[in-house]
């Protein structure tokens, strides 16, 4: 944890610097706000990149999502209807405002939310991923992650997940076909070798899992909980 925090100043540090440079990019403040725990400190810097463009849907957006992970639903909720009524078909709020349900554990309210955005946008890959995601284990997520594929090819996270999503039904040769096909598009994603661990490690193959954890630690040294992960696997390895 420790770590991660460590990380997160770093970075916070980084972005302070970026917006000193760039006062007028509304993206650097929206960088700074969302590793503020500071409620007063994140909406400055929301309303600052508001201010400098009151149209930029994406620091709306985000600014909506700190709410709802900082406790204020309600708040959140308002400025998201808000957001809605002024643009009915604007699938980035919805698809944001369906992965904040999606995080709170709102599969069902998220869904609507994905399947609102997919109306609007059939062809969005990232949606279809959305929709399986919040599916889980139901049978039609299968036709969602090969929706996304054929529409993205070359997109690494629908891949893995859908690995992931076939190891969970078993289908242990179905999912090493995806997480291999995710590998030949980045042989460094630790996403892929993390999800192949998992699956691995569910299946008490503890010493395959460690391989691929080491390797998602090689692809992201400063991700804490992969080292959680590979430690884990490690004490099942001694018993």
């Amino acid at each position: 944890m420790l770590e991660g925090a460590g990380a997160k100043l770093e970075a916070l540090s980084e972005y302070r610097q970026a917006a000193a440079l760039r006062p007028r990019d509304p993206r650097t403040h929206i960088d700074v706000a969302r590793l503020l725990d500071d409620s007063q400190k994140a909406q400055s810097e929301y309303k600052i990149a508001l201010k400098l463009n009151a149209e930029d849907i994406v620091a709306a957006a985000k600014w909506n999502r700190w709410l709802a992970t900082h406790g204020q639903w309600e708040a959140a909720e308002a400025r998201w209807q808000a957001a809605q009524l002024a643009s009915p078909r604007n699938v980035y709020t919805l698809a944001e405002w369906g992965d904040t349900l999606a995080n709170a554990n709102q599969a069902g309210a998220a869904l609507e939310k994905f399947q609102a955005a997919l109306a609007v946008n059939s062809s969005d890959a990232w949606i279809h991923l959305r929709i399986a995601w919040s599916l889980g284990n139901d049978e039609r997520a299968n036709g969602e992650y090969e929706s996304a594929v054929r529409l993205d090819p070359r997109n690494v996270a629908a891949l893995s997940a859908w690995g992931s999503w076939l190891a969970s039904r078993n289908n242990m040769t179905g999912a090493e076909t995806k997480w291999k096909a995710a590998l030949q598009i980045n042989p460094h994603s630790a996403r892929v070798f993390s999800d192949w661990g998992d699956a691995l490690e569910a299946n008490r193959q503890y010493d395959l899992a460690f391989k691929k954890y080491e390797a998602a630690i090689v692809a992201n040294p400063y991700d804490g909980t992969l080292k959680e992960k590979r430690n884990n696997v490690r004490k099942q390895r001694r018993r």
